[in-house]
């Protein structure tokens, strides 16, 4: 059974709705509390989602057959990669501007003053 289709449409959507929130900067939106961690949820959310996407997508090609059809998977599979990839880096940034927001311990932690750093 082909999940792909099923598991797809909901990384495309967070992922979506997170670029445009990222690229609308209308300020009285962007001065809202709530405005940093509705996009970091969106972005995590839609990585983790994504990250299920790729293992339903490997099942997908699986299914697919040889010639021409397989190719196409094959390239479809790697853009895919390489966006999941970028996406996971941004998500990553999220994280830890979140841990640096919050007002945790966390950056007692050996190494995290530095990750916190370079953030």
């Amino acid at each position: 059974m082909n999940l792909h289709p099923l598991t797809v449409h909901f990384p495309i959507a967070f992922l979506t709705l997170y670029s445009v929130m990222e690229l609308l900067r209308i300020r009285p939106f962007t001065r809202l509390s709530f405005w940093f961690p509705i996009k970091a949820v969106l972005l995590i959310v839609g990585v983790i989602w994504t990250f299920i996407s790729l293992k339903t997508g490997e099942q997908a090609a699986e299914i697919a057959g040889g010639g021409l059809e397989y190719r196409v998977v094959e390239l479809h599979a790697g853009f895919a990669f390489a966006v999941t990839w970028v996406y996971a880096v941004l998500a990553v940034g999220y994280i830890i501007t979140w841990i640096d927001r919050s007002n945790t311990k966390i950056r007692s932690f050996p190494g995290m003053a530095l990750l916190v750093r370079v953030a």
